[in-house]
């Protein structure tokens, strides 16, 4: 008999990170671009230039603020605990909650309760009743998500965050500070000139 040796186990690169701390007024008070030690000058920030798919953090943003602006929800309205039809490609219902839980359509759920679980069904519901143009209209426009396309009018980019590019930490964190400030987005400062006279240090 004859053995061929082979690698068990796959290599793979170190995983990645990143993220963007800002205050409310816009200010960047800190940014970590990747993992490990500083390389290299000018290399790849992800905090700011790579773009992954939200998940369920964009559910306040694309779905939630929307329908409480628009009044077509309140903190307190109850909602069907149900997926949309024609979710799937196959015509079937969806998406379903955590744990592959497709909810009951004689189930209902206030805002509140859906928010805290960060129930997928809920906001699906919503979307079907406010229209994706309108929930676009606020993800893309007023928190500048500008990496949302036309392509993205959807349940599965809109309601449960699998769009077709993605966001940045930055563009995520921006769009957050606004829902304290109930004020539209204004730039990011990165970089704040201090000026101290030596008297008072």
């Amino acid at each position: 008999t004859e053995y061929h040796s082979r690698p068990i186990i796959k290599i793979v690169p170190d995983a990645q990170s990143a993220m963007t701390i800002m205050d409310y007024s816009g200010r960047v008070l800190g940014m970590i671009g990747g993992a490990g030690e500083k390389t290299e000058n000018r290399g790849l920030n992800r905090a700011a230039n790579s773009y992954r798919q939200p998940g369920s953090s964009i559910k306040p943003l694309s779905v939630y603020t929307p329908a409480i602006e628009e009044k077509y929800a309140y903190w307190s309205t109850r909602v069907k605990n149900y997926g949309i039809p024609h979710y799937y490609s196959d015509g079937g219902v969806g998406p379903v909650n955590y744990g592959n839980d497709p909810g009951s359509p004689d189930s209902y759920v206030n805002v509140q309760k859906a928010i805290c679980k960060s129930y997928n069904t809920v906001p699906a519901q919503l979307l079907k009743k406010m229209g994706y143009e309108l929930s676009f209209k606020y993800a893309n426009g007023k928190f500048r998500l500008d990496h949302l396309y036309d392509v993205d009018k959807n349940a599965s980019s809109l309601a449960v965050g699998g769009t077709s590019k993605g966001v940045s930490t930055l563009q995520m964190a921006a769009a957050y500070a606004t829902l304290e400030t109930a004020v539209n987005i204004t730039t990011h400062t990165v970089t704040i000139r201090l000026q101290i006279q030596a008297d008072y240090i």
